[in-house]
């Protein structure tokens, strides 16, 4: 529906305008019109759920969050994704480890991001650390974990990328 424009006629009489229940009637309707388009929108309710997009358009829900086995993630609207291991993987006392991990849900290419992060809860020293990503691809990453600490340590991993 246009816009209903309420017509008040010529100056300063208003001759000619529209009556007072044709302006209101008017005003009404453009009330409606908002109301209906707002009810369509974004809002508590819907803010949260399925991310999607259609030709690059952002469609769906603005933020969705989910888990699995392999981790937890969140995918915004505007194609971000952010993956998260949430058991750490345990590096032996000084010692090299490759981690593994096949992301929560796929990136739509390459992560632009992925590492590992000490578990520094356990009282390690994170200045005696070294991580190397080894590859990442839309499905996972390895990352070469190298530790200095005298007794085995907790490390997880985290990616940020596209989702479209």
């Amino acid at each position: 529906m246009a816009k209903q424009i309420i017509n008040l006629g010529t100056a300063p009489s208003g001759a000619g305008g529209d009556d007072r229940r044709s302006a209101w009637l008017k005003a009404i309707a453009n009330f409606d019109e908002l109301y209906s388009f707002i009810a369509t929108g974004f809002n508590r309710a819907n803010i949260l759920g399925a991310v999607g997009q259609a030709s690059g358009v952002p469609t769906g829900a603005i933020i969705q969050r989910g888990s699995n086995a392999n981790g937890e993630y969140v995918r915004y609207a505007d194609g971000t994704q952010i993956c998260w291991t949430t058991t750490p993987s345990l590096v032996p006392p000084a010692g090299l480890a490759s981690f593994l991990w096949t992301f929560p849900i796929a990136f739509s290419a390459r992560p632009g991001f992925a590492a590992l992060t000490p578990d520094i809860g356990s009282g390690s020293d994170p200045r005696q650390y070294a991580a190397v990503t080894q590859y990442a691809a839309a499905t996972g990453s390895s990352v070469r974990f190298q530790t200095y600490m005298a007794t085995a340590v907790g490390c997880g991993a985290f990616a940020i990328g596209r989702w479209f």
